[in-house]
């Protein structure tokens, strides 16, 4: 079992899904039993949801409006770079490591611990 945040190491085939997101309006779904490195996946989807181990059932029920739709808020911080990990104290979670450490989105959106949509 790998340890590594980056997707090419989890088995995600990064160019095959940045040419689907160049193509056709995609939702990018991330499963986050861990912190990923989004830099190469998120820049062309349209949407980003993020998971945790969530039933397939329940996320097109969620994605289609049902109880409310999408909410919830990260329990993690989202780390920028291997680098950005690499140069964090290990005793020190992501979420006290500042904006720095934190991936920024095309949007400007920051995944630090907390962000997300509540209903």
């Amino acid at each position: 079992m790998s340890l590594s945040l980056d997707p090419r190491d989890n088995g995600v085939d990064v160019d095959r899904v940045q040419v689907i997101e160049k193509t056709v309006p995609t939702l990018l779904v991330v499963n986050a039993t861990n912190p990923w490195l989004l830099a190469e996946l998120e820049p062309e989807a349209q949407a980003v949801a993020i998971t945790f181990e969530i039933k397939p059932e329940h996320l097109l029920r969620s994605l289609s409006g049902e109880d409310g739709g999408p909410a919830g808020r990260l329990p993690m911080t989202l780390p920028v770079s291997a680098q950005a990990i690499a140069d964090s104290p290990r005793d020190v979670p992501g979420k006290f490591l500042g904006d720095e450490y934190a991936y920024r989105d095309r949007d400007g959106n920051l995944y630090s611990y907390g962000f997300g949509r509540s209903l």
